[in-house]
């Protein structure tokens, strides 16, 4: 392929000098002339040459002014100066010349050689400046102190003054105190540690809220390139897809919900009318009754793993030692296992304490290991592992994003089953997903764990190898606490029976009706009120003391709290036992898990609420 010859506008007012110049380039350019600054800028329009060689024959003309008119028009400019004048060259370069020789090299090679640097030299810088253009971003060049030296402009450098007369000075009047900050500590962690540091930030602009991204690298002792880009569009983009990857998880909660609880009141529909049968017949009815229950528990224990997952379920909160807990279990970890599984425990003996529900720690323990001897079905080992660890600078992982820097106390749990690849492992903390056959599972066990993690704090890393079995860890904040890490044993009272007075405060009225027969069936005295107004009406009416007071937390016409303090009020003595069916988020905003204070989560059995009546009465 042949070459094309570059072309080259020689602009001189001594025509000798232009033929000088011309015999000097030889004949491998195009060559044209002009004896003015006006003639040669028509014909830089009319022809658009490669390079500009301009002589300033006359040192009383304005060279500055002379080369702005040439270089904006985006060409490499020689420009010829006197030996003599050892000022020119340098002011030449500061108008924005490309490159000069004197007069006397002008018969030589030295025009020819400059003219050659130039052409390259700019388009080399032409296409630097294509790639740049190309970047959707803004690049800048930051000092140590957070001074901006130079920039490449770009739509975003163009909407926050970055070209054009205005440059700030700093990167600090550019961003938000917090972005500033943000930004200098990766400075910082570019110059002393190397590497690209990656931050995002958002900038105030007309109003709205825009999203950037930058990464910095080192390019110097105490410089840094910074690249900076929109991103508002794409995190719009992201949280639509989030949305739609919760509708779709939603959508898949409510069928299980639905499947589920379809079952449990078919089971209970069934029982009742094969009960109504037999009490016609005089048969007996106890099994169907124990079948009632057994669904109402089935029904109540899926309401808490819903509740565990969304992180909602209401929590017993102490101070808890992992390690007894597992002891605790094991009698019955063990045969959950079965005998083909075998169980290895490593406990840490100078494990930290944790603060969390005991009941919910213990959910844990039991589903990660129905889940370990789900993926073993043919026999392997079940490992338990306890640990302190702390964490300096956060940590990566696959199943997680950051664990936050602190002390935890972490649980390991690792088998040497199936394992995971990396699709199923992105989906095993959802809700109903399984990969058992249908019947054989809900779904709902490590969702239940992930659920209970996040809400004590926590975090769960997942490593797992198709084939290679399967380790979960939970990490969970440590206390510097004393713990008993068991059950408190409360001595239950010999006879749940009463003859005490209590006031009745519940909405629901099928609800209201069956706690007060369960109340006078066991001997009290019941007041019943539908709502707080009405309770503190009939209570206010009475002489006789009121004993206890049971109420939903959430009645109509009045808060819960204020009907206690107006009765307490009046009878110092009175007990008062809340009870509720909503998540702790709703129940902490009215002001009734504070410590001390009792409480009873719906659903819950007839004796439970029978023994914590009486436990109350006699304290």
């Amino acid at each position: 392929m042949v070459r094309e010859k570059l072309s080259i506008l020689l602009i001189s007012p001594d025509e000798s000098d232009r033929e000088r110049m011309e015999r000097s380039l030889g004949d491998e350019f195009v060559i044209h002339g002009a004896a003015t600054l006006s003639r040669g800028i028509e014909a830089m329009v009319a022809e658009t040459p490669d390079c500009v060689v301009v002589d300033f024959l006359r040192p009383g003309e304005d060279r500055r002014a002379a080369l702005r008119k040439l270089v904006k028009y985006d060409t490499a400019v020689v420009v010829v100066v006197d030996r003599a004048d050892d000022t020119a060259g340098a002011e030449a370069l500061q108008a924005g010349a490309t490159d000069y020789v004197t007069r006397d090299h002008l018969g030589g090679q030295a025009l020819r050689h400059a003219v050659l640097v130039a052409t390259g030299r700019r388009a080399f810088d032409d296409c630097n400046r294509a790639l740049l253009r190309a970047i959707p971003g803004l690049i800048v060049r930051v000092h140590r102190d957070g001074a901006l030296l130079d920039c490449v402009s770009s739509e975003i450098g163009t909407s926050y003054s970055f070209s054009g007369k205005f440059l700030p000075t700093n990167i600090r009047d550019v961003l938000s105190a917090a972005a500033a900050e943000a930004a200098m500590a990766n400075v910082e962690r570019a110059l002393d540690q190397g590497g690209v540091q990656h931050f995002e930030y958002e900038l105030e602009s007309g109003g709205t809220t825009q999203s950037f991204e930058s990464r910095i690298t080192a390019c110097g002792r105490d410089q840094v390139v910074a690249i900076a880009w929109d991103v508002t569009e794409l995190k719009r983009l992201e949280r639509n897809v989030r949305g739609a990857q919760r509708m779709e998880t939603v959508g898949r909660l409510a069928a299980g919900v639905a499947h589920d609880f379809n079952n449990v009141l078919t089971a209970v529909a069934t029982f009742i009318e094969l009960i109504k049968r037999a009490m016609r017949s005089g048969e007996p009815v106890d099994e169907d009754l124990r079948q009632i229950l057994l669904a109402v528990e089935r029904g109540a224990r899926l309401t808490r793993q819903l509740l565990a997952f969304s992180r909602r379920q209401a929590q017993n909160l102490q101070v808890v030692d992992l390690n007894r807990v597992i002891a605790d279990l094991l009698d019955m970890v063990q045969p959950t296992l079965g005998e083909h599984i075998q169980l290895v425990v490593k406990s840490d003996r100078g494990l930290g304490s944790i603060e969390a529900d005991l009941a919910q720690i213990e959910q844990i323990v039991v589903n990660l290991a129905v889940n370990a001897r789900d993926a073993m079905p043919d026999g392997g080992t079940l490992t338990i592992e306890t640990a302190n660890i702390d964490i300096a600078a956060g940590r990566d992982s696959d199943s997680s994003a950051v664990i936050p820097p602190g002390s935890y106390v972490v649980l390991l749990a690792r088998d040497t089953g199936v394992g995971m690849d990396r699709e199923l492992q992105s989906r095993i903390f959802e809700p109903f997903f399984t990969t058992k056959p249908r019947g054989q599972g809900t779904g709902l066990g490590l969702s239940t764990v992930y659920g209970i993690v996040r809400q004590s704090r926590g975090f769960v890393r997942v490593d797992s190898e198709p084939g290679r079995g399967s380790s979960f860890e939970i990490y969970l904040p440590r206390v510097d606490k004393q713990a008993t890490g068991r059950r408190p044993r409360h001595q239950l009272p010999e006879s749940v029976l009463g003859t005490e007075t209590i006031l009745l405060v519940e909405d629901s009225a099928p609800l209201r009706t069956g706690l007060r027969r369960l109340l006078l069936l066991h001997g009290y005295c019941v007041i019943e009120a539908e709502d707080g107004s009405e309770a503190l009406a009939i209570a206010m009416g009475r002489d006789e003391p009121i004993h206890l007071m049971l109420a939903d937390v959430i009645v109509p016409y009045m808060n819960v709290r204020v009907l206690t303090h107006d009765l307490t009020a009046r009878w110092p003595g009175m007990r008062t036992l809340y009870i509720s069916g909503y998540t702790d988020s709703t129940i902490a905003h009215h002001g009734v898990l504070q410590h001390g204070v009792a409480f009873l989560q719906k659903p819950f059995s007839p004796d439970m609420l029978l023994r914590k009546i009486r436990r109350l009465l006699d304290s």
